[in-house]
């Protein structure tokens, strides 16, 4: 599934950044649409960026005002526009030493670089109720390598005790944001303490892969709530009562019928 911050529909990602962070610096809205890109490109799905926001483009608002070339401008509301890293408006925007280039950039490289960022399955492992950590698992279900990705969308530091799967031995820095590498540390055999600074991402890999287990899965709670009475639709849940990496099919039959036909797999 593709996954955005902003297209000629919506508007651009710099102009709800804007809207949102009120009275913030101009360093905090490059660290801040820096953390959405990282957390599109390094969680589930296929990344789809925007023309125009690796320049910092805002737009005016909506969706007729998100839809500026890359040329230099004479229209005043183009010339007039704010963009996030600086550069000037009125001037042409193929800048590939514009920050938000340059950070976008390595990011792409770093999912190219791990497998795992663009196939691996994502298990939600930690989510302040407020601003704070964000944190998924990714794991590669073929060779079973495990990869934790953090945010931090707070404008302070942050900790947090992360569980994880594979061994916390072979634990290691692949990309953060603020470019110094967040402190982490293993205080179980399965879990990790983090910090992370403001407004920042921190990527893990783990060397070792995860090992398999013996252990049965345990129960797996089902439930199908029929979310229409007009089209007939039904959303299908399946709760593991165990803390493992599994996989669970889905399959549909008619009353009478001997089989099933298939749904999909959710991980």
């Amino acid at each position: 599934m593709a996954t955005f911050l902003g297209n000629h529909d919506m508007g651009r990602i710099g102009r709800f950044l804007s809207d949102d962070a009120t009275g913030a610096s101009s360093g905090e809205l490059l660290a801040r649409d820096i953390l959405a890109h990282a957390l599109m490109l390094f969680t589930r799905g296929i990344p789809v960026i925007y023309y125009g926001d690796e320049q910092g483009f805002t737009g005016k608002g909506g969706d007729v005002a998100a839809r500026e070339d890359m040329f230099a401008t004479k229209v005043a509301e183009y010339a007039g526009e704010e963009r996030i890293g600086g550069g000037d408006p009125a001037a042409a925007a193929f800048n590939e030493q514009h920050p938000l280039y340059r950070a976008i950039r390595k990011m792409i490289s770093v999912r190219r670089e791990n497998r795992t960022l663009e196939r691996g399955i994502q298990i939600v492992r930690h989510a302040d109720s407020k601003p704070g950590i964000f944190a998924v698992v990714r794991v590669d279900p073929e060779d079973r390598e495990e990869m934790l990705a953090l945010f931090n969308n707070a404008s302070e530091t942050k900790s947090a005790n992360i569980r994880v799967y594979s061994s916390n031995g072979a634990w290691e820095p692949v990309y953060d944001s603020d470019g110094e590498v967040g402190s982490f540390r293993a205080i179980a055999d399965d879990e990790l303490t983090v910090t992370l600074g403001p407004v920042s991402c921190l990527l893990l890999r783990n060397s070792r892969p995860i090992e398999p287990t013996q252990n049965p899965i345990g129960e797996l709670h089902l439930e199908a709530v029929r979310t229409s009475e007009i089209d007939g639709r039904w959303e299908v849940k399946a709760e593991p009562t165990s803390d493992q990496v599994i996989a669970v099919a889905f399959g549909v039959r008619k009353k009478g019928e001997s089989d099933f036909k298939y749904l999909g797999t959710a991980d």
